[in-house]
């Protein structure tokens, strides 16, 4: 789980709705929002901003559905990933044995339904930031 103020280790990401008990205190006293960012136990997550009517934001997929208070997500797009793969392999130009890098630019990741509670400012400013991203003005740092 990252929050404002650290990034808080999970017991297992395979395991739906686990977080931390001993974390959850902490992170919930010192954060407006949560983004959850380690798989099942990303639900937890958005279960616990709720519980604490604090925000929470989606990872991988939309999370809008998915608990009550979410500010919006940061959506995989596996179905452009499988498009664009399989393009490849028709058009021959498939090579096997490398990863593949999905983003913003290549339609790989993408952002999820917007709270209505969002003011339209901040949304601006992130689609902005957005554009910056995919022309390459601003660089995403690979690691944390």
């Amino acid at each position: 789980m990252v929050t404002g103020k650290a990034i808080l280790p999970q017991t297992d990401s395979a395991v739906p709705n686990l977080v931390r008990k001993d974390q959850l205190p902490a992170a919930l006293a010192l954060n407006q929002v949560l983004f959850q960012v380690a798989g099942g136990c990303g639900l937890g997550t958005l279960k616990a901003a709720d519980a604490a009517h604090i925000w929470g934001i989606g990872v991988d997929k939309d999370q809008y559905n998915d608990a009550q208070r979410v500010l919006t997500s940061g959506v995989k797009r596996v179905d452009n990933g499988v498009f664009q793969a399989s393009q490849q392999v028709t058009q021959g130009k498939f090579k096997g044995g490398d990863n593949l890098l999905f983003n913003l630019k290549n339609g790989g990741m993408d952002v999820g339904k917007i709270n209505p509670a969002v003011p339209k400012a901040f949304i601006d400013k992130m689609n902005a930031l957005k554009q910056k991203i995919i022309s390459g003005q601003v660089k995403v740092p690979a690691t944390l």
